[in-house]
C-alpha cells in the first residue's frame, strides 16, 4: 500500500528508553557458544512507563486521518463543480468528451483490467481520471496510517500488559506487528469493497455517485465490466480476520453474550465489537486480555475500546424492527371477537 505521506511510525516515533530487564539470564562464560546460539533470545520486559510514553505518537495520527477525510470531501465538491462547467446533460461519460485519456490498464491482472474498464465506461475524461488517482492515493494512506497506529496500539498494550514482544527490541517488535496489521488493513479493504457491491472503494463509489448525479440524475451510472474488480488476483489468505458473517453483513450480536449488542464498544486494534458491560467484566477479571473472537488473538486494554455510536443506531433499529415483527404475529393470531 502506498506509505506516502504517512507519519513515520517506527524508529522515529520510538521512545528512547532504559535498557530492557532480562528475564533469565546465563551464567557467565559456562554455555557454550553452540548451545547459545540454539536457545532463544532471552525474554525482556520493559518498564510500563514506556507504553504511556507510546500515546502521544498514537495520538498524533487522530489529526492526520481528519485532514485526508477533508481532502476526500474537497476532491468530490471539486470533481463536481469541474462537471458542471465541463460535463453535458445526457452525456455518455462524465467530464469533457473533448479530453479523452490515453491511459491504458495497470496491469493485466483481472482486477487492473475490471478497474480500467470501470474507469473508462464512466468517464474518458484525464482531469476526472487525475482526481481519481487522488482519491485512491488518499485511501491508500489512510489504511496505512490505520495500520501504523494499530501496531503501536499493538505494542502499547504488550507492554503494559508485560506480555511476550514478537522481536528483540521494540523497534523490531513494531515492525513485526506492522507486518500482521498492514494484512489486517488489506483485508478490511477487501471487505468495505465487497460491500459496496461496485468493486471499488467507498470513497471512490461516493466520488463518482455524486459527479455523475450532477448532471445524471435519472440515469443509471456506467460502470463497465466489473468481473473480477475485486481483485480475484490477489491472495485470498490475507483475509486473516473475519470481520461479518457468511451474509457480509456486520454482525449486531456479541461475541460474548450472543445477544444483541448493549453499548457497543469497538477495538481500535481489530475492530471487533462488544457490549461494554461485557467486556469490560472479561478485562476487569483477567491479568492479559486477547479478543475473544475466534482467530484474533490481539490484546485488548479498556484504553483500546472506543463507543461504536454508528452500530448503537443498527441495534436500535433491529430491535424496534424485531419488536414490529413481534407485534404483527401477535396481531395476526388475535381473535376478534
Amino acid at each position: 500500500m502506498g506509505a506516502t505521506g504517512a507519519p513515520a511510525a517506527s524508529s522515529s516515533r520510538t521512545p528512547q528508553v532504559p535498557a530492557p530487564q532480562s528475564q533469565s539470564r546465563q551464567n557467565g562464560g559456562e554455555s557454550s557458544s553452540s548451545a547459545s546460539s540454539s536457545q532463544p533470545p532471552p525474554t525482556v520486559e520493559y518498564p510500563r512507563a514506556v507504553a504511556q510514553s507510546l500515546k502521544p505518537s498514537i495520538g498524533a495520527f487522530i489529526p492526520h486521518t481528519d485532514h485526508i477525510k477533508k481532502g476526500l470531501t474537497y476532491l468530490t465538491d471539486a470533481a463536481v463543480e469541474y462537471e458542471e462547467f465541463f460535463g453535458e446533460q445526457g452525456a455518455k461519460t462524465a467530464g469533457s468528451t473533448d479530453k479523452p485519456s490515453s491511459r491504458k490498464p495497470a496491469g493485466r491482472s483481472k482486477a487492473a483490467l475490471a478497474a480500467h474498464a470501470s474507469q473508462q465506461a464512466f468517464s474518458q475524461d484525464s482531469q476526472i481520471h487525475q482526481m481519481e488517482d487522488a482519491i485512491l492515493t488518499a485511501v491508500d494512506i489512510q489504511y496505512q496510517m490505520d495500520a501504523e497506529r494499530a501496531a503501536l496500539e499493538s505494542l502499547a498494550g504488550l507492554i503494559s500488559m508485560g506480555g511476550r514482544l514478537p522481536g528483540i527490541d521494540l523497534q523490531t517488535s513494531y515492525q513485526e506487528l506492522l507486518k500482521t496489521e498492514v494484512k489486517h488493513q488489506q483485508s478490511l479493504r477487501k471487505q468495505a469493497i465487497n460491500q459496496t457491491g461496485r468493486g471499488m472503494d467507498r470513497p471512490l463509489l461516493d466520488f463518482r455517485t455524486k459527479v455523475w448525479d450532477y448532471h445524471h440524475m435519472n440515469e443509471p451510472m456506467p460502470v463497465g465490466n466489473l468481473d473480477g474488480a475485486v481483485g480475484e488476483d490477489d491472495d485470498d489468505n490475507e483475509m486473516e480476520i473475519v470481520m461479518t458473517g457468511d451474509s457480509g453483513q456486520q454482525s449486531l450480536k456479541c461475541p460474548l453474550t450472543t445477544k444483541l449488542l448493549e453499548d457497543p464498544v469497538t477495538s481500535s486494534s481489530c475492530k471487533h465489537s462488544f457490549s461494554k458491560d461485557a467486556i469490560m467484566g472479561m478485562i476487569a477479571s483477567q491479568r492479559q486480555t486477547s479478543c475473544p473472537v475466534h482467530g484474533c488473538n490481539r490484546p485488548i486494554t479498556a484504553s483500546m475500546l472506543q463507543p461504536n455510536k454508528a452500530l448503537a443506531r443498527k441495534v436500535a433499529r433491529e430491535k424496534l424492527i424485531q419488536e414490529e415483527m413481534s407485534q404483527a404475529q401477535e396481531d395476526e393470531y388475535t381473535t376478534v371477537e
